[in-house]
């Protein structure tokens, strides 16, 4: 579709480009579940408003993007696109009476503050944003080394599988993780020579697949630990790190399902 739409879209008008400037200018972003929501009210009418807010939803950092605009007739108009599929804004709008499907919807409203509107929006959205989960987003499979792995062959793999961490194993099961900075560490001593198990970080702090991202992170945090492992009944299945967390908050266009 994107390439009929570059030809069949037409050019904007002075009238909409000021109006996408307005709409940055009172950008106003909320993290509702762990999605990254924009919100913008305009004062004025406009005219296409939805090719105006499509534009402007492309450009803007965030997962969906609501636009209020007060209209000559004294309504209030909402216009709302989701770049993801977990923000339906379909859902949103229909507490006003909208309607519209889950990635672009829209309404009118009469005899209503566009305040009083924006406050509506706020208190549906939590029902329609699917809580991110933690095996949407890690990285999957993960390599492994053991204990008694050289740190030097550890140097190796993190290049050769181009990764920041690894998962280590003692008898077939979760040991410890080994970070790009516990490599650093370990050659800054000049022990390369030395077996992983040495310098890993155990024991390993765990997480589930269907644990909320928003969790994951908070323990991230918490730990103050740049990774989890995630298992599966004591198997390791996959492993999220604050880079799989700041690419689904910051680059919503680019979330990855699977590794590296």
């Amino acid at each position: 579709l994107a390439t009929p739409n570059r030809y069949l879209t037409p050019p904007l008008q002075d009238a909409q480009r000021t109006a996408i400037s307005a709409i940055f200018e009172r950008l106003r972003v909320s993290v509702v579940r762990g999605a990254r929501i924009g919100f913008a009210m305009l004062e004025h009418d406009v005219a296409r408003l939805s090719e105006t807010v499509t534009h402007a939803s492309r450009l803007a950092d965030v997962h969906a993007l609501f636009v209020v605009a007060k209209t000559d007739d004294g309504c209030v108009s909402v216009v709302a696109r989701s770049k993801v599929g977990f923000v339906d804004v379909r859902q949103v709008v229909s507490a006003l009476g909208g309607g519209g499907h889950a990635a672009a919807a829209a309404c009118t409203v009469r005899g209503v503050t566009a305040a009083e509107v924006l406050r509506r929006l706020e208190g549906a959205l939590p029902a329609a944003i699917t809580a991110t989960q933690v095996g949407q987003v890690m990285s999957s499979p993960v390599h492994t080394v053991t204990t008694k792995t050289p740190m030097l062959e550890v140097r190796d793999a993190l290049a050769a599988w181009r990764v920041t961490g690894l998962a280590v194993t003692k008898k077939g099961k979760l040991a410890g993780v080994l970070s790009l900075r516990d490599l650093k560490r370990a050659a800054k001593r000049m022990q390369l020579d030395r077996e992983a198990g040495h310098f890993m970080s155990a024991p390993a702090v765990t997480t589930t697949e269907t644990t909320s991202l928003e969790e994951a992170v908070r323990l991230m945090e918490k730990r103050n630990i740049g990774r989890l492992v995630v298992l599966r009944q004591a198997r390791i299945v996959g492993m999220v790190t604050r880079r799989d967390a700041l690419k689904l908050l910051y680059e919503p266009a680019k979330v990855r399902t699977a590794g590296e």
